[in-house]
């Protein structure tokens, strides 16, 4: 049960976007190198339960896979979505 969990575990983060920098700027590619959330962001961290934590306008939110914000750009700071 244990190497199932473990692999489940590393093939849904295999899954998550990739975090880029580029110009300074956070963007996030596929594992095809194609780019999925244009690097807009100050600063961002990688995808955790779906979420990332980014920093755009001072603040930071966080938005899904997709880049939508599902939590509006609102805190000082942030950290990985557990």
């Amino acid at each position: 049960i244990l190497i199932c969990f473990i692999l489940k575990i590393g093939f849904l983060q295999a899954q998550s976007p990739i975090k880029i920098i580029q110009d300074g700027k956070v963007g996030y590619i596929n594992q095809k190198g194609e780019m999925v959330i244009p690097p807009v962001f100050l600063n961002g961290y990688d995808f955790s339960d779906g979420l990332a934590a980014v920093r755009k306008d001072g603040l930071y939110g966080f938005i899904d896979e997709k880049g939508k914000w599902i939590i509006e750009s609102q805190y000082d700071y942030a950290y990985n979505f557990i």
